[in-house]
């Protein structure tokens, strides 16, 4: 008999048992940043907790076994793509071999090499396929979308906004109107003095999928920016994506704030300690499945944000890292 998926209301209290999980099953080298942003979509899968967390290390052991040193998925980038198995029912054989099918595509229609935002672009359009296997139109259709966006950024859109392109190409809307309508949030963020202009091309992305027409969209997530700023919390481009995901929630800014605040408390109590970031990053993340209840389209958005979120932790480290490096030359 196929288990029940958890409930609205069990979002925060499944983190929370996941984290404790995850904790009580602690290895030496644990990312736990990654580790509890990846614990956000499992709260969603069937199943009891330690089960949940016993598969996910066991998948991630598959994927480290089964793939070179120098691959994506042998890195930190194996966490995120284990829970997504998970969620989905797909076996690491399954994924693994999906993607190398569907790399030949990409390099095929000229779309960069890119070891962690191709790896998560193929997994979004395999989830659109209907045999779960990414079709040479999805990816022609995907350059074409990513080439109108490159045309307004041709500086700055790069082959880490693979993921939220996939998530574009999957509509049924002609390209040259996808790239018009997204570029038109953007400029609106930017009249309304949101900077970053990495960060913003990826919330533009997100709310092109919001219910309201695109100014409501972008004046509720000002309204959101303004509400954690009035209540003391320091906010930087690296939160646009948590605010995005919550402009689709239901509810005033005061409410959807106070909801996030009050899951926020528990969450700081975890052990290891966690960043003021990151504690306010997953309180977004359980807030917003609370809120929006059994919406299935919403859940699956809460997923992809998680992607791009332990996607943009990837990259900052590897920036800084890079910086660390140059500086000490």
């Amino acid at each position: 008999m196929a288990l029940r998926p958890p409930g609205p209301a069990d979002a925060l209290s499944r983190f929370l048992a996941l984290a404790d999980e995850l904790a009580a099953t602690k290895r030496w080298f644990d990312d736990w940043e990654l580790l509890r942003h990846a614990a956000i979509p499992l709260s969603l899968a069937p199943g009891e907790p330690a089960e949940i967390v016993r598969r996910l290390r066991a998948t991630m052991d598959e994927l480290k076994e089964r793939t070179p040193w120098w691959s994506h998925v042998h890195g930190n980038m194996r966490i995120l793509i284990a829970a997504l198995l998970i969620q989905n029912g797909t076996s690491s054989n399954d994924y693994l071999a999906e993607q190398a099918r569907a790399t030949k595509l990409f390099r095929a229609h000229k779309l960069r090499r890119d070891k962690g935002g191709e790896a998560l672009a193929i997994q979004l359009l395999a989830e659109q396929a209907p045999d779960r296997r990414v079709t040479e139109s999805q990816v022609r259709r995907m350059r074409v979308v990513f080439d109108w966006i490159r045309r307004d950024h041709p500086m700055v859109a790069s082959t880490g906004d693979y993921p939220t392109v996939a998530l574009l190409a999957s509509t049924a809307i002609e390209p040259e109107t996808i790239g018009t309508r997204v570029e038109k949030i953007y400029q609106d963020l930017r009249g309304r003095g949101f900077k970053g202009r990495g960060p913003l091309i990826a919330t533009s992305h997100l709310l092109y999928f919001h219910p309201a027409n695109d100014p409501r969209c972008c004046e509720r997530f000002e309204a959101l920016w303004r509400e954690f700023g009035a209540r003391g919390l320091r906010m930087q481009p690296g939160d646009y994506d948590e605010l995005a995901l919550l402009a689709f929630a239901p509810g005033t800014a005061s409410a959807i704030a106070t909801k996030v605040l009050q899951h926020r408390e528990p969450i700081t109590a975890l052990r290891p300690r966690m960043s003021r970031n990151t504690s306010f990053s997953l309180a977004c993340g359980t807030a917003f499945l609370e809120l929006v209840g059994l919406d299935r389209a919403l859940r699956k958005l809460s997923r992809i944000q998680a992607t791009v979120q332990i996607q943009t932790i990837l990259r900052m480290r590897q920036a800084a890292a890079i910086a660390a490096g140059a500086g000490a030359a």
